[in-house]
């Protein structure tokens, strides 16, 4: 005689575990939360293939154009001064900084420095490859954890932060969701939350980095728009108009005839001293 099959202990647990899951599927969710600097960073798996909550950019307003991390790219080209020269950015992998889910950023170019007979026209420039070790935090704040800058000459030594290395008052918050103006973020201070560049954007985030905590050569000032992040990068050193870009032009031009980079350019460049 056939007896009737029962189900095992084991399986009877198993299955009253999977129904409890169907009727409350919120309650694992926020359980992998990670503070930092005062910060609070998921590490739920949101996007394959096992792309963590904290390391997808796009809720960032600024980088909402790359809903696949993977797609994380952009280029800048020189102006002024820097005509010829770019710089790069290519999502390179997913890491773990202080238990944080972090998109690492790789990015190569040229580091400008001025030349020693030279202080406002004419610069030298060594090539670099870097590592920004970016994360997002439940409050779709960007956050830099980790950067890593070495120069391909070998006389330069490479620079180097760490969340690990923040002085006690300062952040890691760096592209703020909702900026305001004069707020402090990494290494520098929100100049312009609904900035001007020529006729492209009434609405771009301007960003003064002069307070870094490695030995870059100077100050930058970093232009993003909504959605697709960095636009420029302006070395305006000296009174120099210099930096890369987008569109090869300067971010702080005017939409008059003459921009702020021609008055620049004739009042300071002669014969072959500036390249267009």
């Amino acid at each position: 005689m056939n007896r009737p099959h029962r189900p095992s202990p084991t399986s009877m647990l198993y299955n009253a575990l999977l129904v409890l899951a169907l009727m409350l599927p919120g309650l694992s969710a926020g359980a992998d939360t990670v503070t930092l600097n005062g910060y609070q960073f998921s590490n739920d798996i949101v996007a394959p293939p096992d792309i963590q909550h904290s390391a997808l950019l796009s809720s960032n307003r600024y980088f909402s154009t790359y809903a696949r991390v993977q797609d994380f790219h952009s280029e800048a080209y020189g102006y002024g001064a820097f005509a010829g020269y770019d710089v790069s950015r290519v999502y390179k992998q997913q890491d773990l900084v202080g238990g944080v889910a972090c998109s690492v950023i790789f990015e190569q170019g040229d580091l400008p420095t001025f030349l020693d007979a030279d202080g406002v026209t004419l610069f030298q420039f060594e090539l670099y490859s870097a590592y920004y070790c970016y994360a997002r935090d439940i409050d779709d704040n960007i956050h830099l954890l980790r950067v890593d800058i070495v120069p391909v000459n070998p006389s330069i030594p490479p620079m180097s932060w760490s969340y690990e290395d923040l002085p006690a008052g300062t952040t890691t918050l760096i592209y703020p969701d909702e900026p305001e103006d004069g707020q402090e973020v990494f290494g520098g201070h929100i100049v312009d939350a609904e900035g001007t560049i020529g006729n492209v954007s009434n609405s771009a985030l301007i960003i003064l980095f002069d307070d870094l905590p490695y030995d870059y050569p100077g100050p930058v000032t970093e232009y993003l728009l909504p959605g697709s992040g960095r636009f420029a990068l302006a070395h305006d050193w000296d009174d120099g108009v210099n930096g890369f870009s987008v569109d090869r032009k300067p971010p702080q031009r005017s939409d008059e005839d003459k921009d702020a980079w021609e008055e620049w350019r004739d009042e300071h460049c002669f014969i072959s001293a500036c390249r267009r």
